[in-house]
């Protein structure tokens, strides 16, 4: 698997993992912080494959920026995503047993 650089994303297109690099690196550049946001890897149960979005916490609420949606869907909406693990530039968190999105977003929101 390649993953462009966010310059060839912009110019060529690419797959979700390019998506939410993209969007990570242009909302970095826009003033949002790092510890607000995570690319996120996951399985999507609905379609049976693995796939990547940015969360951007808004409020303390994960808000998931998803090539495969049109508007911004709020993580508690999502569940049948199931997180393998998540990065930012200042770390990484693995999700433990693969549990939903739902599930994920309420341990982050009490700060785990």
């Amino acid at each position: 698997m390649y993953w462009e650089t966010a310059f060839e994303f912009l110019r060529h297109g690419g797959q979700c993992q390019d998506y939410a690099i993209a969007k990570y690196l242009l909302l970095r550049e826009a003033g949002v912080p790092a510890n607000l946001m995570r690319m996120v890897v996951l399985r999507d149960a609905a379609i049976g494959l693995d796939h990547a979005v940015l969360a951007v916490y808004v409020d303390g609420e994960p808000m998931l920026l998803d090539n495969l949606h049109a508007g911004i869907v709020p993580a508690s909406e999502a569940s049948n995503y199931h997180p393998y693990y998540s990065i930012n530039e200042n770390g990484w968190w693995y999700h433990f047993g693969g549990q939903a999105m739902t599930q994920v977003a309420a341990a982050a929101a009490q700060g785990r």
